[in-house]
């Protein structure tokens, strides 16, 4: 009973539990033929059909459990599967679009949801004139203390006005400080998305105005 009630708990793929029940099952013939064979018998016939009608009966049952759990596996891991190979679609689209932006754009930047920057960035390091850009928050390089806040509600509107079907975007300028402590003037084309972890994050394509550097205090 208890491997039968094992049985349909698991799935048909656990054959070495079914391996248990085959050596079960052929160590008790054996021992009924051979002491049949020596004139003692330890169940009658009658008996002996009831006996091999009761474990066909829970061998049915115990197949009937297993067949059932394979189902629930295979679709347990089609849908694992369906998961991942979306989730690489995703990645290589997010891919994609983010080597177009980065052609059409002077510098491509990935924010976390505090605004930090969380993949590294050569060509804001490069726009700024060798600033450490990596871990340090976008705000920190922006020349103009009056324009961080519209950058975050800009970046809040995105995000609220997005879903993960339909990413919304925007487009603001700002000041940046470059490391001679001059400003540089771009245009942020900023859209949001959701990472696999359900945090929003944001990607900033940075265009250079065009207008010169010019001293904080010009600025």
């Amino acid at each position: 009973m208890a491997i039968v009630g094992a049985h349909l708990f698991l799935p048909i793929r656990s054959c070495r539990a079914w391996a248990l029940d085959t050596v079960v099952l052929l160590e008790f013939f054996l021992v009924t033929f051979f002491v049949a064979r020596s004139g003692h018998y330890l169940l009658s016939p009658g008996d002996c059909f009831q006996l091999f009608g009761l474990m066909a009966v829970k061998a049915g049952f115990a197949f009937a459990g297993a067949r059932r759990n394979e189902k629930n596996v295979r679709s347990d891991w089609m849908a694992r599967g369906t998961v991942v190979k979306q989730q690489h679609q995703l990645d290589q689209q997010h891919s994609a679009m983010a080597r177009i932006l980065s052609r059409l754009c002077d510098s491509l930047v990935h924010l976390g949801a505090d605004l930090t920057i969380v993949e590294p960035c050569p060509s804001l390091g490069a726009l700024l004139f060798g600033r450490q850009t990596l871990g340090k928050n976008f705000c920190d390089f922006m020349a103009l203390e009056s324009e961080q806040p519209v950058l975050i509600d800009e970046l809040r509107k995105t995000s609220a006005a997005s879903s993960a079907a339909e990413p919304d975007v925007g487009m603001l300028h700002v000041s940046l400080l470059d490391s001679f402590k001059k400003t540089v003037r771009v245009h942020v084309h900023h859209a949001c998305f959701w990472a696999s972890n359900g945090e929003v994050q944001y990607l900033l394509g940075l265009v250079e105005s065009g207008e010169p550097h010019c001293d904080t205090s010009e600025a």
